[in-house]
């Protein structure tokens, strides 16, 4: 707080980073121009139908300017704090899916399971509140002690089964017959992942975890290819083994025909 006070004192931030965000249009009246209504609720109205703030009104666009231009220096004159933020991205990515600050009051009528589950589905040894975790890392707590607060398995599992789609991908299309659905749909899998965690690893810092959601899916099925040829084929050890049994004339025949 004190050093974005003395960048707003001095002219490089503006009076609305004061202000918490992601609050109801009324309190940021001060940097925000009325404008004439469009005639489309969804984007008139400051309130929805709950009573709850509307951020698809216009005005939040005039917000999205002063913030833009906010970032814009922080990120020049700054960098450092935008490489801190990428690292806290990262770290939240990787978190378990339901640990999310939102979901605490029912993560606390089951504790114990999620706990196990967090730890043996996903690596996370130790937790913590994010509030918690923030001091640690303004305390000065090494880096690498986070990455027992994060899920383990997935930081080191995810970029390997990311790295063994690619190689795969690279091996068929150099194949004659690449074409096929299969390599389409491992292309269309690789591509979603490339492009959300690489924009919410740019772009967001706090909900990394509830983003990756909807690409795990995709991870599961690249873990399936990974580890099948590892798994005993009983078909293919029933065809092999008929196949010994019958003598070399008769199969040589099977196969002609």
């Amino acid at each position: 707080p004190a050093e974005r006070d003395r960048l707003i004192n001095q002219g490089h931030l503006s009076e609305l980073e004061r202000l918490p965000p992601m609050e109801a249009l009324p309190v940021y009246s001060a940097f925000v121009h009325p404008a004439a209504p469009i005639g489309i609720p969804v984007l008139d109205q400051k309130l929805d139908s709950t009573g709850r703030a509307n951020f698809n009104h216009t005005g939040y666009l005039q917000i999205h300017r002063i913030y833009t231009q906010d970032a814009k220096h922080l990120l020049l004159r700054h960098p450092a704090a935008f490489g801190k933020s990428l690292l806290t991205a990262v770290f939240t990515y990787f978190l378990p899916t339901g640990d999310f600050p939102f979901f605490e009051e029912n993560r606390g009528h089951i504790h114990t399971l999620d706990r196990w589950v967090n730890i043996l589905a996903f690596g996370q040894l130790r937790e913590a509140p994010r509030v918690d975790l923030r001091a640690l890392w303004a305390g000065g707590a090494s880096i690498w002690s986070f990455v027992l607060y994060t899920g383990s398995f997935l930081m080191f599992g995810l970029p390997a089964l990311f790295a063994y789609g690619c190689k795969t991908l690279w091996t068929a299309l150099r194949q004659p017959r690449w074409r096929t659905p299969q390599n389409a749909l491992l292309a269309f899998m690789l591509l979603n992942i490339a492009m959300l965690t690489t924009v919410v690893t740019l772009f967001s810092s706090f909900e990394n975890n509830r983003y990756r959601l909807t690409i795990d899916g995709f991870f599961v099925i690249l873990a399936a290819m990974a580890v099948k040829p590892w798994i005993p084929n009983r078909a293919r050890r029933s065809r092999m083994n008929r196949e010994v049994s019958i003598p070399e004339p008769e199969r040589e025949m099977a196969e002609v025909s």
